[in-house]
């Protein structure tokens, strides 16, 4: 995940402080979580006390993992660029706190029973400590089943709980996979039904090919990468 963010120095400025990389990260954060800058808390755990460059900064680039998601212990590199060149990457460890309203189950959910308004409440959680993107909005859920059993008290993720398929057997889909800052993306055709998150096979419809790839929303899935290898074919 990319994040821009454009700062201007003097000619003679190169150096770049822990405080300004701090401001990027944290501003890349709060534009990530999509949430209030009082429910945001970040601890850094391994950062430069500054960085001597050979050239003014013009911009600087956070990237993040494929999910965008902080679990834990995060490390997110910042690319600074100098002009249209990038002329240093800085890895940044951190812990992150990002509190968002989650709902929550009331009383115990049986799998496959279709949910109601009264058996979820919403409270704010700790969202990097779930396992899994958290539901928010109760409109998302009502009268939909229960993938598994939920027990009282536990924070409603994507992944209890069934949801349509956004790729259909036969849709025509990108397929995006990156290897450091090289991204490739190409055709497919999806050989199955899916939800967004779920892996399953697509086409290559230039090389034929059969791809593994996790689907992120209607009309895109995402290769994972294995040692600079873009794409890992089934046949």
């Amino acid at each position: 995940m990319l994040t821009l963010l454009s700062l201007c120095y003097a000619a003679t400025d190169f150096v770049i402080t822990a405080d300004e990389l701090k401001s990027v990260v944290r501003e890349h954060t709060l534009r990530q979580a999509g949430t209030a800058p009082e429910h945001v808390t970040l601890s850094f755990v391994d950062i430069p006390e500054q960085v001597v460059l050979t050239a003014p900064v013009t911009n600087m680039v956070v990237r993040q993992g494929v999910s965008g998601l902080f679990h834990g212990l995060s490390l997110v590199h910042i690319e600074v660029f100098s002009d249209d060149q990038v002329i240093k990457r800085i890895p940044v460890t951190l812990r992150a706190r990002i509190l968002k309203p989650v709902l929550v189950a009331s009383e115990r959910i049986d799998r496959h029973a279709a949910l109601t308004a009264s058996m979820v409440h919403t409270e704010y959680i700790d969202a990097t400590a779930l396992r899994g993107a958290p539901v928010s909005g109760i409109e998302e859920v009502v009268g939909r089943p229960a993938a598994r059993l939920i027990a009282p008290g536990q924070p409603l993720v994507t992944s209890m709980i069934e949801w349509p398929p956004v790729v259909r057997r036969g849709d025509r889909i990108t397929l995006r996979a990156s290897s450091g800052s090289v991204t490739v993306t190409a055709a497919a055709l999806a050989l199955s039904d899916a939800r967004a998150g779920e892996t399953v096979f697509f086409r290559n419809m230039d090389s034929g090919k059969e791809v593994s790839a996790r689907v992120v929303e209607a009309g895109l899935a995402v290769v994972r990468t294995s040692g600079g290898v873009l794409y890992e074919n089934r046949r």
